[in-house]
C-alpha cells in the first residue's frame, strides 16, 4: 500500500506531498510545490537513503527539468552525479518541440569527479551529445573528446525517424532527420542525417552528423547491416561505424597461447581495481595500419613467477590462430607492478605532459597552459597508466612506427 500525506510549510508557503513505501514509515518521495510552475522532488530508497533531488517545471503543458538535479548512490548515499539544466526556445511557438534543453552532467565515483558531459535534447526527442566531454582521474583532467557545438544547427530541430536494434538487442542506432540543407532547382530537396549509436542502457557510443566525414543523406539510409563479431555496422554502401566492446574479450581462452609465448605456465593476470571494475586488460586499436588491420588489439598485464609485471600486447585477437604477441617495454619501464589505473584513451583525443621539470616554471600546468606544439592528438588509441597513490604515470602511444612515452603526473 502506498500512502500520500500532504502538508503546507508555513515558513516558505510550500505545499508538501509525502509518499511512503508500502507498509512502512520509510519515505519513498517528498514533493514540494515551490510555486505554480516549479516542483522539487526528494526520492528515497527502501532503506531510507535519499538518492535524488530533482527540479521540474511546467509551461504550456510541457514538463521539463530545470535548475540542478543531484543524484546519489542508492546503497550508501554517496554523490553520484549533478545535472545542471538550461532551457531555451527555438521559436515563439508554444509547442513542446520548440524547447531546447542543454544538460551539463558531472559524474562522480567514490567522491571523485570522473567526467563532465553535455547533452542536448529537443522537445521530446532523444538526447544528443554536444560540446566538449572531459574525463578525469583524481579530479585532474586526463583527456577530452569534442562533439558538435551545443549551439550548432545540426542539433536543433532534429526529428527522430527510426530506431534500428542489433540482432542481439545490445545496441541501437537512432536515425534523425536534420533541417533541410540542400535545395536543387527542379530536383527536389534532401535532408541530412544524424546517427547516434547507443548501448541498450542508453550510453552514447558514437555520433555521426551531416558535417562528419562519413556522413550520409537521410534518404540513403534504409537498412542497417550489423557485424557484431567485429563491432561494426554499415548504414550505406560507403559508410560504417566501428566501436569498442569492453566485454568481448575472453582471456582464459588465450591462456594456452600465452603459455606458448611465455614458455612457462608460472604466471597470472595482474588485476587492477579501478572505477571501471577489476581489470587486467584493455582493448583498442593501438598500432598497425588501420586500412589493413581492422582487428582489436588487447593489452594484458601479466605477472611472472618472480612477481614482475609485464605489459603484453595481443594483435589480431579476433582471428583465432593468427594472434601475435609482443611485450611493450621501455628502458625506464620494465616492471609495471606499480600501476593503479589502467585504461585506453581513444584515437583523436589530445594528450599532453602536465609537468614542467626544472627551472622557474617547474610544477604542474593545466591543459590551457600547454603550448599547442606540445599537445599530441592521437592517431591510434593510447594506453594510460598511473600509480594508485602518487598518480604519477603517463601515456604509451604508437607513432612513427614505434612506442612512445609521454609523462603525466
Amino acid at each position: 500500500m502506498l500512502i500520500y500525506l500532504s502538508s503546507a510549510n508555513p515558513l516558505f508557503g510550500q505545499k508538501r506531498d509525502s509518499l511512503y513505501w508500502s507498509d512502512s514509515s520509510i519515505l519513498k518521495e517528498v514533493v514540494f510545490q515551490v510555486n505554480d510552475s516549479l516542483i522539487k522532488r526528494f526520492k528515497f530508497s527502501p532503506k531510507g537513503i535519499r538518492y535524488s533531488i530533482e527540479h521540474e517545471s511546467t509551461a504550456f503543458a510541457c514538463t521539463y527539468s530545470i535548475l540542478t538535479d543531484t543524484l546519489f548512490n542508492e546503497s550508501n548515499g554517496v554523490l553520484r552525479a549533478t545535472v545542471e539544466h538550461q532551457i531555451k526556445r527555438l521559436s515563439q511557438s508554444k509547442s513542446c518541440d520548440s524547447l531546447i534543453q542543454i544538460s551539463n552532467i558531472r559524474l562522480y565515483q567514490k567522491g571523485e569527479l570522473q567526467s563532465i558531459n553535455r547533452i542536448k535534447k529537443i522537445g521530446s526527442y532523444a538526447p544528443c551529445p554536444c560540446g566538449e566531454w572531459k574525463y578525469y582521474e583524481h579530479n585532474l583532467p586526463v583527456f577530452d573528446s569534442t562533439f558538435a557545438s551545443c549551439q550548432s544547427r545540426y542539433l536543433n530541430n532534429l526529428t527522430l525517424t527510426k530506431v534500428f536494434w542489433s540482432p542481439d538487442s545490445n545496441y541501437l542506432l537512432e536515425l534523425y532527420r536534420e533541417d533541410l540543407f540542400i535545395v536543387m532547382p527542379g530536383q527536389g530537396s534532401d535532408h541530412g542525417a544524424t546517427l547516434v549509436l547507443k548501448s541498450k542502457s542508453g550510453e552514447v557510443i558514437k555520433v555521426v552528423s551531416s558535417d562528419a566525414s562519413n556522413s550520409a543523406l537521410h534518404r540513403d539510409i534504409h537498412t542497417i547491416r550489423w557485424d557484431l563479431d567485429k563491432n561494426s555496422l554499415w548504414y550505406n554502401r560507403s559508410s560504417n561505424i566501428e566501436w569498442i566492446n569492453e566485454e568481448s574479450v575472453d582471456l582464459e581462452k588465450m591462456r594456452a597461447k600465452i603459455n606458448g609465448f611465455m614458455g612457462t605456465t608460472k604466471w597470472d593476470y595482474f588485476n587492477i581495481p579501478s572505477v571501471f571494475g577489476d581489470r587486467s586488460y584493455i582493448i583498442g586499436e593501438f598500432y598497425g595500419e588501420p586500412e589493413y588491420d581492422r582487428t582489436l588489439d588487447v593489452v594484458v598485464l601479466i605477472q611472472d613467477s618472480m612477481g614482475s609485471v609485464k605489459m603484453l600486447i595481443v594483435d589480431h585477437y579476433n582471428y583465432d590462430g593468427l594472434e601475435q604477441f609482443d611485450f611493450i617495454e621501455f628502458e625506464h619501464l620494465e616492471d609495471f607492478g606499480w600501476i593503479g589505473h589502467f585504461k585506453a584513451v581513444r584515437k583523436g583525443s589530445p594528450i599532453w605532459s602536465n609537468w614542467v621539470d626544472g627551472g622557474n616554471d617547474e610544477g604542474h600546468r593545466t591543459f590551457e597552459e600547454v603550448p599547442n606544439n606540445e599537445v599530441e592528438y592521437l592517431s591510434y588509441d593510447a594506453i594510460s597508466i598511473h600509480a594508485g597513490e602518487s598518480c604519477g604515470g603517463g601515456f604509451i602511444f604508437w607513432k612513427e612506427n614505434r612506442w612512445n612515452w609521454l609523462q603525466q603526473e
